[in-house]
């Protein structure tokens, strides 16, 4: 398993394992394999529900107190002797072929859509600005004029104050 995992890394640009990589998910569960799932690459499989895959199979989804010991009760001391075998025992099936699951980000990949996002983001935070601008002028507006019919009511016609000059 060690020279699998260094050969992930030899795979990859860096020279490094890349952690969000189907090879190393691969290894994973080949290490601990109760633990992790097994990744299959996108788009090779078509998982069912169980009530569906009973309804199209019509087989029992449970095995038989036989069929589990004829599978569990050998030990590899066993399995060794019926079949003469003295090599290590190889892990499962390894598929080389990477995917990785991180999405690379849009400057990555399409520069004119982050330009484009940026231009956005600009022009919106300038109409917002503006509007506001707009909304304070208005406001200034209505409190002179309610300041000026308030000093004619009150008969102080002449004084204003120094911020509305």
């Amino acid at each position: 398993m060690l020279h699998r995992l260094n050969a992930v890394a030899a795979k990859s640009d860096s020279g490094k394992v890349p952690l969000h990589g189907r090879l190393f998910t691969q290894w994973l569960h080949h290490v601990y394999p109760r633990e992790c799932a097994y990744p299959h690459l996108s788009g090779t499989t078509s998982p069912t529900q169980l009530e569906e895959w009973m309804k199209v199979t019509g087989l029992d989804p449970t095995a038989s107190p036989e069929t589990m010991k004829e599978y569990a009760g050998s030990t590899e001391a066993q399995w060794r002797s019926e079949v003469n075998f003295t090599g290590p025992i190889e892990t499962p099936a390894w598929s080389y072929e990477e995917e990785l699951f991180v999405q690379k980000s849009i400057r990555e990949d399409h520069p004119f859509e982050l330009h484009a996002a940026l231009h956005g983001i600009v022009f919106a935070a300038f109409a917002a600005i503006m509007s506001l601008g707009i909304v304070l002028m208005r406001t200034a507006r209505e409190a002179r004029k309610a300041l000026r019919t308030s000093n004619a009511s009150s008969g102080k016609g002449k004084t204003t104050p120094a911020f509305m000059v």
